[in-house]
């Protein structure tokens, strides 16, 4: 029986790039799914498709990997959340009450429409995120990890309180595998953060 080597790459822990996704990415594409248990559920090539069992897993990290088809709205109302580790939401106590937040909503003193504008600033401007969908309170985008380009799905609802006041819900979760070694907490904390200190 054929025997494969490999080399675990282990990437710098950069505190922007969420650097585990890309370690255990890369340790998949050398190894294959089986090296790494809490990893990355990458397709493999059925083994009578005759097809190079590691050339969709060189495919689904490639830089034009995309989200599957299957995305659906979130219902901040009705969510409820999965057993894996790979999200963090973001909402007010009385609209989640299927699923308990990983942290409680902010509020900022500027109308929803106003606070939609400075996220979508903040946000959209990076150049690892691209909008998915929009509605009327709603908004969707997909974010990608740096270098292999895991796409994360984020939904955002903007909330009105009242006069000049507003809070939103967050939702963001991996599309791929089951642990993100922190990645959508950190990203969404980084977009609050920045979002607070929005003129």
């Amino acid at each position: 029986m054929a025997t494969r080597k490999f080399n675990v790459i282990f990437v710098p822990p950069y505190s922007n790039l969420a650097a585990p996704h890309v370690s255990f990415a890369f340790l998949h594409l050398i190894a294959g799914k089986g090296a790494v248990e809490d990893g990355f559920d990458i397709p493999q090539a059925s083994p009578t498709s005759g097809g190079d069992p590691y050339s969709s897993a060189s495919s689904a990290a490639s830089a034009t990997c995309s989200p599957p088809s299957g995305h659906q709205a979130v219902r901040f109302e009705t969510l409820v959340l999965t057993s894996k580790p790979n999200q963090y939401l973001v909402c007010p106590p009385d609209l989640c009450t299927e699923a308990k937040a990983h942290q409680e909503s902010p509020q900022f003193d500027r109308t929803a429409d106003d606070l939609r504008a400075a996220f979508e600033t903040v946000v959209l401007g990076l150049g690892a995120v691209t909008e998915m969908a929009e509605s009327k309170d709603t908004l969707d985008v997909v974010a990608r990890t740096p270098f292999v380009r895991w796409p994360d799905w984020v939904t955002v609802r903007f909330i009105p309180l009242g006069e000049n006041r507003s809070t939103l819900a967050i939702y963001s979760r991996s599309v791929y595998g089951r642990s993100d070694f922190g990645a959508n907490k950190k990203r969404i904390t980084d977009w609050l953060a920045q979002l607070s200190a929005q003129p």
